[in-house]
This record gives C-alpha cells, structure tokens and sequence, in this order.
C-alpha cells in the first residue's frame, strides 16, 4: 500500500451495468460510491475546535455502543445507528471530509488530485463527480438551515429532568452534517472547476469488481455490486479506516434496499 496523498478519491460503483448506463440527473444518478481519502493530520498541526468537539462527539458515542446489553446507552446507541443508516449515503461521505486536510483550491501549480476508478466504469467520473456536487450542494445548504430552524422547537424536551435534550442533540448533529456536507459539495467543486482533479483507471479495483462480479459487470443485469468481502479487500488495498469501511458497508446496503424499490 502507498502513501496517502494530500486528498484521493475513490469512485465504488455500488451498482452495476443497468444502473451505470444511466446519465446523471436531479433524480437518478447511478449508485457510487465516492470516498474521499486524506493523508494523517501532521503531528505539528492541531484540530481545529470544530474538529476536536466532533472527535469528542464520536468517542462518547463509542462508549455509548460498548455500555452493557440491555443498559440505556447501549438501546439508544442501536437506535441511533438505525437513524444514520437512513440517511443517504452521500451525505454522510461528504460530511466525512474535512476541507483543511486537502490542498487548497487557489495554491499555484498545485498538484492533480487522482479520482480512482475501475476500468469498466461507464462514464466519464470527473463529469458525474460534478454533476452529483451540483445536485448535492444545494440539497445541504437547504438541510442545514431546515434543521438549524427545527432546532430552537426542541427547547421544551429540556423540561423533562434526567433524561438528556436527545431531539434537540440529533436535530443540532443534523444540521451540523448538512453543513459539513455542503461545504465539503463547495470544496470539491472548486477543485473540479479549476481542472485539479483527474479521473484514473486503476488495476486493483479492477481485480476486486472482476472477483465480485466473476466477470459479470457489463452483462445488463443491475446488481449489487460489493460484498462484504469485497469491501473489507478494498480497505486493506487502499488503507482505509474502520469508520470507513463501516460507511461503505452502509452504502452497499442503501444502494441493495434502492434497486429492491426499481
């Protein structure tokens, strides 16, 4: 495994040919998987307090899934993961990605960001990265302020002692995911516009689909196309984190509930 670059992505067709053949609109884009992968924050550069209040988020919440069966923090953390397991999948990869660990859009000479892909993909990933930024942008900025005026409505559950303001908590993590995701949609459409990013075929993930699939990615049948199995050679072939993994994991079977609906 090499070194992680500054940012790379990862397009992960979910789905296969039938689904891929089809253009990208406001509607209907084909099922993919986008990871955005940045090199380990350098031990001289602190996180930001945005960084480190949502670090300190994620490690409750963790303590929260390793609290006893049957205890209340453990109920509520299963409930809690059933609610992100509805929420699009795009979402929660674009709100993964933090903008300052990337290069900046306006550095001079700044080198190409690689979106890696297999070969069979059938269309142009640069083009349908832009149009899904395009369609997503927008979507966040909307949900953001949706949830930040939905917010102050949750005020009265702070009457009830003991038990936490848990709908004011989701709505406040809701907003926060909108915003981090349209954000991340703006950033990535300023790399996008200025010609930073440059689509790569790449022999590995072909070696993964081809396992995946026996071969079967361009016979017209819309499939699901990563297992279990396949997602877990994907993170050990590109070094991707757990939470990674368990995101990609989500995607699949967002993308198999999907093609059930047609």
């Amino acid at each position: 495994m090499t070194a992680i670059p500054r940012l790379r992505i990862l397009a992960l067709p979910l789905s296969s040919a039938a689904r891929l053949a089809k253009p990208p609109s406001a509607t209907s884009y084909p099922l993919v998987y986008y990871y955005f992968q940045t090199a380990p924050r350098p031990a001289d550069q602190p996180p930001s307090l945005a960084n480190r209040i949502t670090s300190k988020a994620a490690s409750l919440w963790a303590r929260f899934g390793n609290a006893p069966e049957g205890n209340w923090r453990r109920r509520l953390f299963g409930y809690g993961e059933r609610l992100v397991d509805k929420i699009e999948f795009e979402e929660l990869a674009l709100s993964s990605l933090d903008p300052s660990m990337g290069p900046t859009t306006t550095s001079a000479g700044a080198a190409a960001i690689a979106l890696v892909h297999p070969s069979f993909i059938g269309f142009a990933p640069v083009g349908h990265l832009e149009s899904l930024l395009a369609h997503r942008a927008p979507k966040h900025r909307r949900g953001f302020w949706t949830w930040v005026a939905i917010a102050p409505l949750t005020a009265p559950f702070t009457l009830v002692p003991v038990i936490p303001n848990l709908p004011f908590f989701y709505a406040a993590w809701r907003a926060w995911s909108h915003y981090r995701a349209w954000k991340a949609s703006e950033y990535l459409e300023g790399l996008v516009k200025r010609g930073l990013v440059e689509a790569q075929a790449d022999a590995a993930l072909d070696a993964v689909y081809a396992e995946e699939t026996g071969g079967k990615e361009g016979d017209g049948e819309e499939r699901v196309m990563l297992s279990r199995s396949g997602v877990e050679r994907i993170g050990r072939t590109f070094g991707l984190a757990g939470a990674a993994e368990g995101q990609l994991h989500r995607a699949v079977g967002q993308a198999r509930a999907r093609l059930k609906q047609g």
